[in-house]
């Protein structure tokens, strides 16, 4: 999708017109828009735990048991057809949607949706759009109707997706929270996200209110759309929230390192504990995203400096064992024989006696090791988690303790198996 997505068409009055009373083509199956509001968690981003299955999945996914995630098939197969194909859906789509503004029946309602059901969104939408705004003799106000009954009551993905892209181009409907409930579902993030990026003025901010409501592939999409903003408040929390998502935090780190201005951020006297918290796993994913599926450290013209401002900063903290991993990550880093770490061009090397001075002061900290056993035997499993990977990386045979939590029944086979010991 691009930037003609944005095109806005005036509103004109209409008459005698009424698509409330079309009898719906999905009958009286629920709608996609009221399956996302039954399961909002206030407070939370993403739904509940079954909100992420829409009520069209059955249908959609044809009855496969291997599912995609929601958003996947988009971003995978969604351009996958030809010019000529996407101009001729689209001719079939825009004189379907004519129709229907034309005269509110049955069976141009019926037309329309069978269309959207059939073809990919993402295949044709732009051309949809630019066709729309170019006939200035649509009526504006009817389509919007016709987008608004679509994206609240459609029990169909597609549908939906095509009506969400509508809104994004009527000009004079307050469809904000509208698109900010939608675009919860990463199915429907990237489309929600186009429509609110031509919102208005505060455009970027609905874009930031939309990524703080997504946790997946939405937020990725978001960040990249965001990429180079000057507000100051999405770009601190670039540094702080933005970076982490579900999938893979490299599609996100180098985004929020360059246009958090995360080195200078850290030229602050006192940083905040989020930011230092935020630097360190920005920085240690960017060494180890090294060779894809993005660019990696080697892209941060500033991470030298970023890095030894880090490292600096924590000389003088209390250090969590989040925070430890990512120092091992850098001081392993510096140490390779070649690469980043020993390329001229890069900066590294100019810092190196400094850098691995900072990491050897933390890592020589006593207590390390009685820090890690404590939080292996946590019940909490984030703070397991993050101590069984400090153990492996500090070398700390922690065998008995995984042995005593799988006889209490947790699934750590693989680490007990990791010994050389046969007894």
């Amino acid at each position: 999708m691009d930037q003609n997505a944005g095109m806005k068409i005036p509103f004109f009055n209409s008459d005698g017109w009424d698509i409330g009373r079309v009898n719906p083509p999905w009958g009286d199956r629920p709608s996609i828009y009221e399956h996302i509001l039954k399961n909002i968690r206030p407070g939370e981003p993403g739904l509940g735990e079954t909100g992420d299955l829409l009520p069209d999945t059955e249908i959609a996914e044809g009855g496969n048991q291997l599912r995609w995630a929601s958003g996947a098939r988009d971003g995978v197969l969604g351009r996958h057809v030809s010019q000529t194909e996407a101009k001729e859906i689209t001719n079939q789509i825009f004189e379907s949607l004519r129709a229907l503004t034309q005269s509110s029946t049955d069976e141009h309602a019926s037309s329309l949706y069978s269309l959207l059901l059939v073809h990919p969104t993402l295949s044709y939408l732009d051309h949809l759009l630019e066709a729309v705004f170019a006939h200035d003799d649509l009526d504006a106000e009817r389509i919007h109707s016709i987008a608004y009954w679509l994206a609240t009551g459609a029990a169909d993905r597609e549908p939906v997706k095509c009506a969400i892209g509508l809104l994004g181009v009527c000009q004079g409907g307050d469809d904000r929270d509208l698109l900010l409930t939608l675009g919860r579902h990463e199915e429907f993030t990237l489309f929600a996200s186009v429509a609110l990026q031509y919102s208005g003025d505060e455009a970027e901010l609905s874009l930031w209110s939309q990524a703080c409501l997504v946790t997946g592939w939405g937020r990725i999409q978001i960040i990249e759309r965001l990429a180079g903003t000057q507000d100051a408040q999405i770009k601190a929390w670039m540094l702080r929230e933005g970076y982490q998502n579900d999938v893979l935090y490299e599609y996100t780190a180098l985004i929020c390192a360059t246009t958090g201005e995360l080195s200078t951020a850290l030229l602050t006297p006192q940083p905040d504990d989020k930011l230092l918290k935020g630097a360190g796993s920005i920085l240690a994913t960017l060494i180890r995203g090294r060779g894809g599926p993005v660019e990696g450290i080697e892209a941060y013209d500033d991470g030298p400096a970023a890095t030894e401002a880090y490292l600096t900063h924590l000389q003088t903290r209390d250090i969590e064992l989040q925070a430890l991993i990512d120092v091992i990550t850098i001081d392993q880093f510096l140490k390779e024989e070649t690469g980043e770490a020993k390329d001229h061009t890069l900066g590294w090397l100019e810092r190196s006696a400094s850098l691995l001075g900072l990491t050897n002061a933390i890592l020589s900290r006593p207590g390390w090791e009685q820090k890690v056993r404590d939080a292996l035997n946590s019940d909490d499993s984030q703070t397991f988690w993050t101590a069984l990977e400090a153990a492996s990386l500090l070398g700390i045979d922690a065998w008995n303790v995984y042995f005593e939590r799988l006889k209490r029944g947790e699934d750590l086979w693989f680490f007990v198996m990791q010994t050389d010991d046969a007894d």
